[in-house]
């Protein structure tokens, strides 16, 4: 009675080429739970990195520091991570390995919370297109400047974080499992 699920198409296929099969896709929901941040007045990060670092997403974040206000985090969670968050007007998302596979579970948790979103293009363009219009995706060489124009204009990272949490509200996490526990009982 093992049953293995997970998020993504893209991984199904990997785990396939390792003899592992996985019985069912549950996409990344959302439940009212997760929204919880609580966002200060004026908040005094411009953009917040959160993530083990490397040179690839250095090398962007250095560029960013040289006119905006940068943080960067890395094994903080819970309500300090928050907390971080909520004085934050953008969190980047830049991904750790050429292959960019799209942090969809880090990106459901900003959204959920009503947080603007800056994001490297992936690989998986079904997920970039069902994203499109709550998230600011970038190409990797332009992510810097994009963060400018975002900090920049108020207004649209206001309407990033209002259409983000419209789409990933809209996808019942409740659902979806329970489409998937339906699948154990057949």
């Amino acid at each position: 009675w093992n049953r293995l699920w997970d998020y993504s198409e893209k991984n199904v296929s990997a785990f396939k080429e390792y003899g592992v099969n996985i019985d069912h896709v549950v996409p990344v929901g959302y439940v009212k739970e997760l929204t919880r941040i609580r966002f200060v007045k004026n908040p005094d990060i411009d953009v917040l990195f959160f993530g083990i670092m490397n040179p690839r997403r250095k090398s962007i974040i250095d560029q960013m520091s040289l006119n905006l206000k940068v943080g960067v985090i890395n094994g903080t969670y819970g309500k300090r991570r928050d907390a971080l968050i909520g004085r934050s007007k953008l969190i980047i998302n830049i991904h750790y390995y050429e292959v960019k596979v799209l942090e969809m579970v880090r990106l459901s948790y900003l959204l959920a919370n009503h947080c603007a979103v800056l994001s490297e293009r992936s690989s998986e363009h079904d997920l970039d297109d069902l994203l499109e219009e709550g998230v600011a995706f970038s190409d990797y060489k332009d992510l810097a400047n994009r963060a400018r124009e975002l900090i920049d204009s108020p207004d649209e990272r206001a309407k990033l974080s209002k259409r983000g949490f419209e789409i990933i509200s809209a996808r019942s996490a409740i659902e979806y499992l329970r489409e998937a526990v339906k699948t154990i009982s057949n």
